[in-house]
């Protein structure tokens, strides 16, 4: 090692012979096999309210994450086999397994006991892909193409297309703020309140019929993700933002919310946050919308199809499942990292003219276009770096220039001071 610069964003710099690298702190951990994961890929995820993370990677098995150790769970013969979805509530955890059934495990001390209910106990189907725990107390099951059963007090009730579903393949369950259970399906969406079935679908302005995911956000708006985007619920009809990032362009896996109002999304290449109260008001800017990838601590962006493949665990964090394993971002790094950087004009043109640093430009009066020159002094990819720009005497407000670095004015008057500090 030759050299060892510490840059203004706390980032190291080392020198030596195989070149210049960096270190810096990740928003992102991720948990894989490098981490002590036997499977390095995501899956479905839950967060008991205690702080343990549930996660069953697409490859098989179910996992425990408590305080830095992994464990494999590996009581009532879920230590093999694919697991679709996990929910929960109090020490109770739910599993939808494939051609599993339904398994309920709770925890006594230190040891975990289960129960599983098959289409022998009544459960509509073996092969359970969304499970849901409401707040009274019933659990939701939805399979592949059986229909969606609710098991309460001890019994099975089913619903299909027979009574009410819009289709018997069941991808998504979430409850409302008003106790509303919402079922997304293959064709369409789904409500069930005091007992009755209301359906939604394109009709109903949802981008596709296909509903994928749903989730509601702190606000009670709920959004429903499609084959063809996403939409959120405006009265009776959902209505899709009319401004959507690139990256929400892809295949959207899930959703969930920071507590700063962001909305994060695993998408087909990316794990996007994006400003929600912009995006639903279709005036997003390009500040509003950031990108995570390597460069963050993700070892992979690529994300997974799960019911929960995203959410929000109790104390703030972001918990994604991507293809290369389990990762967690702490959101206030964000905050961190957002403080202002020193900016520097480098050059000014006009009439023809470029005026840099080491220079005292005296431009005439009567030539009234100039164009400003400038960058920022932090070593963050550029892709990170947003400016904003105001001309005293001429400008009312600060305008944003994103990550334009350069600035051009018309119709100047006589009279200013250029100072390239």
């Amino acid at each position: 090692m030759t050299a060892v610069y510490e840059d203004e964003d706390g980032n190291l710099w080392f020198v030596g012979p195989e070149g210049l690298e960096q270190l810096k702190d990740g928003l992102f951990t991720t948990y894989g096999s490098q981490a002590g994961q036997p499977d390095s890929n995501g899956g479905a995820l839950y967060v008991e309210p205690g702080g343990r993370i549930w996660f069953a990677p697409v490859s098989g098995g179910l996992f425990c994450l408590d305080r830095g150790r992994i464990d494999r769970i590996r009581v009532g013969g879920l230590d093999h086999g694919v697991f679709y979805s996990i929910s929960g509530r109090g020490n109770d955890i739910w599993v939808g397994r494939q051609r599993g059934g339904l398994t309920r495990i709770w925890r006594i001390g230190n040891n975990l006991s289960t129960q599983t209910y098959t289409q022998h106990d009544g459960l509509a189907q073996d092969t359970v892909f969304a499970t849901y725990v409401a707040r009274d107390g019933a659990v939701w099951a939805g399979t592949i193409s059986g229909g969606i059963s609710r098991l309460k007090s001890g019994v099975f009730t089913t619903y299909s297309m027979s009574n009410g579903l819009n289709s018997n393949a069941v991808n998504s369950i979430v409850e409302g703020y008003d106790g509303t259970i919402w079922v997304g399906t293959s064709a369409g969406l789904n409500a069930f309140r005091d007992g009755v079935w209301s359906r939604w679908s394109v009709n109903e302005g949802l981008p596709a019929s296909d509903v994928r995911n749903c989730f509601e956000d702190s606000k009670h708006v709920l959004w429903a993700i499609t084959g063809s985007g996403l939409a959120f619920l405006s009265g009776r009809r959902f209505v899709a933002p009319r401004q959507v990032p690139d990256q929400l362009r892809d295949q959207i896996f899930g959703m969930t919310e920071d507590a700063l109002g962001f909305l994060w999304l695993s998408t087909t290449d990316n794990v996007v946050r994006v400003n929600r109260e912009r995006l639903t008001a279709g005036s997003l800017r390009e500040s509003d919308v950031q990108v995570f990838g390597e460069s963050d601590g993700l070892f992979g962006a690529e994300g997974v199809r799960r019911e929960r493949s995203i959410l929000a665990d109790p104390i703030g964090k972001i918990w994604v499942a991507v293809k290369d394993g389990v990762a967690r971002a702490d959101p206030r790094m964000i905050l961190q990292n957002s403080r202002p950087l020193s900016v520097r004009i480098e050059s000014v043109v006009a009439a023809g003219n470029t005026y840099r640093g080491d220079d005292s430009p005296e431009i005439a009066a009567q030539i009234r276009s100039v164009n400003f020159h400038f960058s920022g002094t932090s070593l963050e990819p550029a892709d990170r770096t947003w400016y904003r720009y105001l001309l005293e005497g001429v400008d009312h407000d600060w305008i944003e220039a994103l990550q334009v670095r350069q600035v051009s004015y018309d119709n100047l008057g006589a009279g200013g001071r250029i100072d390239f500090a």
